[in-house]
């Protein structure tokens, strides 16, 4: 690779995105939720919980429902993971990583389209809209 002053100009444009992104207010709102699941105490006992759960479960699945008390650990630890997962906070937590990961998503898109069109950019989200090129391989998604 050959070094020029293009490529240290792009590495101070890419300094200052990733800064942006970092002060914005969907990162703050990130971390605000980072840190208020960490400190809550409902939120450790609801880990802690969801956790035990999981442990149980895991000893039995691989006999199946020819272990005893099979469809009670399931459920259990089923259970867990809803109580966990609707927590307010935990809500908020992921909304917020979902809103950031968007972000990171559609600057990896516009930096791939400026490059080549033709360049696919496998963001990992589901609820991302792509452009689905016509001659394609199956799963080759381009935005």
């Amino acid at each position: 690779m050959i070094i020029t002053e293009n490529l240290f100009v792009i590495e101070d444009v890419l300094k200052e995105l990733a800064k942006a992104i970092g002060n914005s207010w969907q990162a703050k709102k990130l971390s605000l939720a980072r840190r208020e699941v960490s400190e809550d105490p409902k939120i450790l006992k609801l880990e802690k919980n969801l956790q035990s759960a999981y442990d149980e479960f895991v000893c039995i699945q691989k006999y199946g429902s020819y272990a005893p008390g099979y469809n009670d650990k399931k459920k259990a630890f089923y259970y867990a993971k809803k109580v966990y997962d609707l927590h307010d906070s935990i809500a908020n937590l992921r909304q917020s990583e979902m809103a950031v990961q968007t972000i990171l998503d559609e600057v990896a898109v516009k930096i791939a389209q400026v490059v080549s069109e033709n360049i696919p950019v496998d963001t990992g989200n589901p609820f991302f809209n792509y452009k689905q090129k016509k001659n394609c391989a199956k799963d080759c998604l381009f935005s």
